[in-house]
């Protein structure tokens, strides 16, 4: 079930929806750890810019590298609807990121800016996931498991959208 208002992050991203080749798409992975891929990368240059919330929620936790063993910063947003949501790996320092842990976000709202390229650090891509889980421990221990604790972002959004 997918209710409420859904959104593309990037305003670049036409209705239809994103263009993603090989290991940037959802799912089978020959390269990632597990087999699987928990979510979609929008690494091509024409997905840079604000990134904004694909749904409506609370900003519960904002990692940075080291945290809970991650590499990157991530961004966990969890939704009156029960999903989880990750923005991770597009920002290179704090000052990115344009959301605090508590605040609450509308679909659409910016949290953050993807500057791919201008710093190198970690700012290739943004990774987007959605998961039925709202514990962001458990979802990250899942990452690289194919159980369904993982949802397809792009169906997931264009099911909101009204595709």
């Amino acid at each position: 079930m997918v209710s409420g208002e859904w959104a593309w992050p990037f305003a670049s991203v036409p209705k239809e929806g994103p263009k993603l080749v090989g290991e940037q798409n959802f799912g089978k992975s020959e390269s990632r750890a597990g087999g699987f891929h928990d979510g979609v990368d929008f690494g091509d240059a024409q997905y840079n810019g604000d990134v904004r919330a694909i749904h409506g929620g609370k900003i519960v936790k904002i990692l940075k590298p080291g945290d809970m063993n991650v590499n990157f910063f991530l961004i966990w947003e969890v939704t009156d609807d029960g999903y989880g949501i990750a923005y991770q790996e597009f920002a290179s320092d704090l000052s990115d990121i344009s959301v605090r842990e508590g605040d609450m976000v509308s679909t659409g709202d910016k949290i953050g800016v993807s500057r791919k390229g201008e710093t190198g650090i970690n700012d290739t891509h943004l990774h987007l996931g959605i998961t039925k889980e709202k514990d962001l421990g458990k979802a990250l221990s899942k990452s690289f498991t194919d159980d369904g604790t993982w949802l397809n972002p792009v169906e997931m959004i264009k099911k909101g959208i009204g595709d």
